[in-house]
């Protein structure tokens, strides 16, 4: 469950982050572009946090 958190947080971060870089590059919003992004993103990220994760338990 706590996975779930940690991945529905990455993903509404990712989608603000690419709001802000589609407004500030691109000057018009392709939401769709924002939400694949932001979706691939997070799936990125977590194995990777979650190996961080063990090697602190590990410590």
């Amino acid at each position: 469950m706590k996975s779930i958190v940690h991945f529905i947080c990455l993903f509404i971060i990712f989608c603000i982050f690419g709001y802000v870089i589609d407004l500030i590059f691109f000057k018009e919003i392709n939401i769709f572009l924002i939400l694949e992004s932001a979706f691939i993103l997070s799936l990125l990220i977590m194995p990777i946090l979650k190996i961080v994760k063990e090697i602190e338990i590990e410590k």
